[in-house]
C-alpha cells in the first residue's frame, strides 16, 4: 500500500490529470521475421515487405499515461523459394484488435512516447505471387501452371491452417501537437511485433511458422 502510495506521489508530480479520448489512424511499412522449419529439401522461407493501416481510439488518463486501442488491418509478408522450382511471395492478411498503455515526456509541443501491450485477430486471406514452375508440391492448393510461369493467386485456406492471431508488441516513437484547440497531433513510431501463435495448427506433416513484424507508421491523433 504505502508503495503504492509512493507511485501516486512520483506520477502526480510527472503528470497532470487531464481525462480526455482521442481517436486518429496511422499507416506504414512493416518488415517481417519469419521462424519456421520447412519439411522440404532445398527450402527457403523468410521475411518481406508489407504495410499496414489501423483506426485508433483511446482515452488519456493523465497527459503521460493513456490506453489505446483500435482495429489494425495488416499484410506480413514472407518470402518462400525452392531452388528450381518456386520463388514467391507469400501474402498474409490479418485484422487485429491491439490493446496498449503507454507514457510519454516531453514538452507541450513535442513529446517523445514508449508503450506496449498486447494484440489478437484473425488471417482471413492469403495469396501468391511470383514465378513458380509445374507440379510444384510446395504449393498444394495452387492450380498448375505452366514452367516457370509468373501467377499471382488467392489460396484457399485447409484444415491445417491456424487463423487465429495473438502475440506482444512494444513501441516508441516521437509526437508533434499542432497549435489547435482539439488537440491534434502527428507522431512517427516504430512497432515491433512478436508472434505468439503458428500459422498452422501443428498437425501432422504442419510446420509451425511465426511472424513477427518491425514497422514504423506515421499517424495523426485529435481529441473529441
Amino acid at each position: 500500500m504505502k508503495r503504492l502510495f509512493v507511485l501516486g506521489i512520483l506520477l502526480s508530480a510527472l503528470c497532470s490529470l487531464s481525462a480526455s479520448w482521442y481517436i486518429g489512424g496511422e499507416a506504414g511499412y512493416n518488415h517481417s521475421f519469419v521462424s519456421s522449419a520447412t519439411r522440404f529439401p532445398s527450402t527457403e522461407m523468410k521475411g518481406s515487405s508489407g504495410f499496414d493501416l489501423s483506426f485508433i481510439a483511446g482515452y488519456e488518463l493523465m497527459d503521460c499515461i493513456s490506453f489505446e486501442s483500435g482495429i489494425r488491418y495488416s499484410m506480413k509478408n514472407m518470402h518462400y523459394s525452392k531452388e528450381d522450382v518456386d520463388n514467391l511471395t507469400v501474402m498474409h492478411n490479418f485484422l487485429e484488435l491491439p490493446l496498449s498503455v503507454s507514457f510519454s515526456f516531453g514538452s507541450d509541443r513535442v513529446r517523445g512516447f514508449v508503450g506496449g501491450g498486447g494484440y489478437i485477430g484473425i488471417r482471413f486471406l492469403q495469396a501468391v505471387a511470383g514465378r513458380t514452375m509445374l507440379g510444384s508440391e510446395s504449393l498444394e492448393n495452387m492450380t498448375s501452371v505452366p514452367n516457370s510461369s509468373y501467377v499471382f493467386t488467392f489460396i484457399d485456406f485447409n484444415s491445417g491452417d491456424n487463423l487465429f492471431d495473438a502475440g506482444l508488441e512494444a513501441y516508441a516513437g516521437v509526437s508533434y501537437f499542432l497549435p489547435s484547440e482539439n488537440n491534434t497531433e502527428i507522431y512517427l513510431k516504430a512497432r515491433y511485433q512478436y508472434s505468439l501463435t503458428s500459422l498452422s495448427k501443428g498437425q501432422k506433416d504442419n510446420v509451425d511458422t511465426y511472424i513477427d513484424a518491425l514497422s514504423v507508421d506515421i499517424g495523426v491523433r485529435v481529441g473529441v
